[in-house]
């Protein structure tokens, strides 16, 4: 039996057939770039998910510190009403001591976790007396950590050597210091604050932004669905036209 020869029209079909065959073949290829990219723009927020809720986290104990040595404060005030040897008075220095060992563990955890080196390169103004001063603020509460914790232990009179001296603070130096902390607590919080503001913009970006790739792959699917039809369209004419 004597074949047909293919002819210009044969040879036509087959190119056309190629080229939407290539053209399906790229769009899968973009698929999977696109795929790739969501991956990483998913990863990326998961990353951003987790500092929110590490700024939040942070928030929260800072928020419940300020709260709690607000309170206690305010019941030192009303024990001191009627107090006539305030100076001594053990309740007082038992709240006194709470306060400053909870700020002292709160600067450490906070100062101390890796997550929050950020905090390094921040630079506050910070008054001490009636000096102001730039200063790092991991610097600034790594040292509100300290003299709270000389503080604490004053206030117990467990100061030995050349610190002994430091033993039983006055109560007007305890409330300075307090009040120091609180300020610039209240700083920090609004730092942490501010970082998950900006987490939260960037998580909206990125979300509209994983909304555009899957539109994308979607279309991307389409058209290369589309494409290999009609591949397989002209290839159907050309063995219809063979087998005539």
């Amino acid at each position: 039996m004597r074949r047909k020869k293919l002819g210009r029209y044969g040879i036509t079909l087959i190119i056309f057939a190629a080229i939407f065959q290539l053209i399906a073949l790229s769009l899968d290829q973009a698929v999977i770039q696109l795929e790739d990219r969501y991956r990483n723009v998913e990863e990326r927020n998961a990353n951003y998910l987790q500092e929110k809720l590490f700024a939040l986290e942070n928030n929260r104990k800072i928020g419940e510190n300020i709260r709690a040595a607000s309170f206690q404060l305010f019941i030192i005030s009303a024990l001191s009403l009627y107090s006539k040897e305030s100076n001594n008075d053990p309740v007082k220095k038992e709240y006194y001591q709470k306060i400053l060992r909870s700020q002292y563990l709160l600067t450490k955890d906070i100062i101390g976790d890796s997550r929050n080196d950020f905090l390094c390169s921040l630079t506050w103004n910070v008054t001490y007396v009636d000096e102001t001063r730039p200063t790092k603020v991991c610097r600034l509460f790594n040292n509100i950590g300290e003299i709270n914790w000389t503080i604490y232990l004053g206030l117990g009179g467990k100061l030995k050597g050349k610190d002994a001296k430091l033993n039983n603070p006055s109560y007007e130096n305890v409330q300075y210091i307090l009040r120091f902390n609180e300020v610039y607590l209240n700083r920090l919080l609004k730092v942490f604050s501010k970082k998950q503001k900006q987490l939260t913009e960037k998580l909206k970006k990125s979300n509209v932004e994983i909304y555009n790739i899957n539109q994308k792959k979607q279309l991307f699917l389409l058209f290369s669905m589309i494409a290999q039809l009609l591949s397989f369209l002209f290839l159907l004419i050309l063995f219809r036209r063979i087998l005539r």
